[in-house]
């Protein structure tokens, strides 16, 4: 099943916002656990047997804080040792989800969904718009039996244009370690519906000329279009850019339509593709030739590929392929200037007033040389946030343009790779980065800046791979800031003045050992240190709220701390940890502890960051108007 960082949850409960709309998981457990009443109850006789629900969310809802809406059902698991199983389909304005038990501890939970693909009997009407569809499982060690738990859905917005209505289907069935679309669909007892409907839910032309019986039998059309679904679920993009993916090569059809009258009644295809071309493209790439031992031409309407004889003045359709690429993002909307790519097909397509201009492969694809089957017309041509304008011979700029219209980022090509200098802009028109290219690869030094035009990193790169890094930093600034920040991080460097008071306050609890305060209103304690902690006096009497965060969908608890006696007793615990001053230093977080810090916070980092070592422990202080705010125990995590 496909893992998500499930923002559905995650985001919500990682997120600590200390004023007075604060929510977390815990906040939102006991606020919904003292009102399982506004929950429907969905019965559930027995295990195996799928039972079906509907429910208008927000009829009877249950409130936490001032402004969080709640709804959803509760159960009872009728059978220990049994997986949850489920398909929904709700309205995006209630788009977050999870689930807890109706008493007790919330432990774990939903970590991962598969976004349904096809339409179902029962579940599934027609032109609903503004709603979201999954199929979800929960292990069986989650549960036990006889206890009831909610599945909750918290309103993100009125939306009074939209149904409210959740409806689907659930049922506790035998464990299986590795649930796909299949087994989920089987044990549900999940009916699609007609073709005709999944077409419609593809949005396809292709499907629709299969479906139409002036040209393909239904049985036909309805194991073609199966046939993208199988392509659709098996489909899967590896970290290195590369797709591993099914096609399928149907048997002849039981008709021949000719591809004339389809293209009459249908419109252009969206792609064609000669067998001389495909052979081409193949060589280049390194592929095997095709063993189609007869000349043919391949006429794609989004999901489908119509095979026709080449030499055929008919224009016969000898056989339907199927795959997992839309060739209808080929098409453009409007008559501009337009590119669109295929990527599991390394393929760019241009277009100028809805005619293709312009066809290359391998194109924009790092250091792979491209092959240009016909070059386009020098002439910008747009993709949503994107351009790339031609100045003819291979040269282009590749620019990317911010939500306002201003410049993002902007890349020279040569040779049609990319080559040259590119550079990065903030929203303010600073530099953000200057990169190196050379045949489509870094080559060279990158240099990378702050927001207030600092050069914060220099990165050296040999043939795409980074060879070594460094700070920009001053010996002084090296001591207040990081110097090499993950470029998934936001960071922003706080004034020197900050940093240094900050690093002072650390310099006389830890190495002069004074007695001073360091936490301001609140002590925001993560995992682990948490958990080394909490049982213990007075932190486990503290009044502050609990937090909880997900690294890896693994749950971890926190908790601010908010008492006098819990915040001295913690800085002397931090003390004795390091008793030595001449062992114990105090440094700028480095690139994998910032990753490790930024796992499992919710906000961009502005304020004084410093980590306190010695050869045991490693805790990393982040300040917040000049009072240590969180911290974090960074020598028991993974870095």
């Amino acid at each position: 099943m496909k893992k998500s960082s499930l923002w559905g949850i995650a985001t919500l409960l990682t997120t600590l916002n200390l004023g007075a709309q604060q929510l977390t998981l815990d906040i939102i457990t006991q606020g919904l656990q003292e009102n399982p009443g506004a929950f429907e109850r969905v019965v559930i006789e027995s295990s195996e047997q799928p039972v079906r629900f509907d429910i208008q969310l927000g009829e009877s809802t249950a409130t936490v804080g001032e402004e969080h809406l709640f709804d959803g059902f509760r159960f009872k698991v009728p059978e220990a040792g049994k997986d949850f199983v489920w398909y929904f389909n709700a309205p995006s304005h209630w788009g977050h989800w999870y689930i807890l038990p109706v008493s007790g501890e919330a432990e774990g939970g939903f970590k991962r969904w598969l976004d349904a693909d096809k339409v179902y009997q029962h579940f599934d009407e027609d032109e609903e718009n503004g709603r979201f569809r999954v199929l979800q499982t929960l292990d069986a060690d989650y549960f036990e039996a006889d206890k009831e738990y909610i599945i909750w859905f918290r309103r993100k917005a009125e939306n009074a244009a939209s149904s409210n209505a959740l409806r689907g289907v659930l049922a506790f069935v035998d464990q299986n370690e590795r649930w796909d679309y299949d087994d989920i669909e089987e044990v549900l007892e999940l009916e699609p519906k007609s073709p005709e409907h999944q077409v419609k839910q593809l949005d396809s032309r292709g499907g629709s000329i299969l479906l139409d019986t002036a040209f393909f039998s239904r049985d036909d059309a309805r194991r073609r279009i199966d046939n993208v679904f199988t392509s659709l679920r098996t489909t899967k993009r590896m970290s290195n850019g590369m797709f591993v993916t099914m096609e399928t090569a149907c048997p002849p059809c039981k008709t021949e339509p000719s591809l004339k009258d389809i293209r009459k009644k249908y419109g252009e295809p969206d792609f064609i593709l000669t067998q001389t071309e495909d052979q081409k493209v193949r060589e280049h790439g390194g592929r095997d030739p095709s063993e189609n031992a007869e000349e043919i031409t391949t006429y794609y309407y989004d999901y489908f590929g119509f095979e026709v004889s080449s030499d055929d003045d008919e224009q016969r359709v000898v056989r339907v392929v199927t795959h997992a690429d839309d060739y209808s993002v080929l098409t453009p909307e409007d008559g501009g200037a337009y590119y669109a790519q295929v990527p599991m097909k390394n393929l760019t397509v241009f277009h100028d007033n809805h005619k293709e201009v312009g066809r290359l492969y391998y194109f924009l694809e790092g250091g792979k040389e491209p092959l240009c089957m016909n070059e386009p017309p020098k002439k910008a041509f747009r993709n949503k946030n994107l351009e790339l304008d031609y100045q003819g011979s291979g040269k282009w700029t590749w620019s990317t343009y911010a939500d306002d219209g201003g410049l993002a980022r902007e890349i020279p090509l040569k040779e049609h790779r990319l080559n040259g200098m590119a550079k990065g802009f903030y929203r303010n028109g600073q530099a953000s980065f200057a990169a190196p290219y050379k045949d489509g690869l870094l080559e060279g030094e990158v240099v990378q800046y702050l927001q207030d035009g600092t050069e914060s990193k220099r990165i050296v790169y040999r043939e795409g791979k980074r060879i070594s890094s460094k700070s920009s930093l001053t010996l002084e600034e090296a001591k207040l800031f990081p110097g090499d920040i993950p470029s998934r991080v936001r960071y922003t460097r706080p004034e020197t003045a900050d940093a240094e008071a900050a690093r002072a306050l650390l310099t006389k609890v830890f190495l002069s050992r004074e007695k001073v305060e360091l936490f301001g209103g609140v002590a925001a304690v993560y995992p682990p240190l948490w958990q080394e902690i909490k049982d213990k006096k007075p932190y486990s009497e503290d009044p502050g709220s609990k937090m909880t965060t997900f690294s890896d969908g693994e749950k971890m608890d926190g908790k601010g701390l908010k008492s006098e006696a819990a915040q001295a007793a913690l800085v002397k615990f931090l003390q004795d940890k390091f008793s030595d001053p001449d062992q114990t230093v105090i440094r700028p977080p480095n690139y994998s502890e910032l990753q490790s810090y930024w796992s499992i916070i919710g906000w961009d980092l502005s304020s004084p960051l410093f980590v306190v070592q010695n050869g045991k422990f490693r805790y990393i202080f982040e300040f917040q108007d000049g009072w240590v705010f969180t911290v974090y125990d960074l020598h028991s995590m993974k870095l």
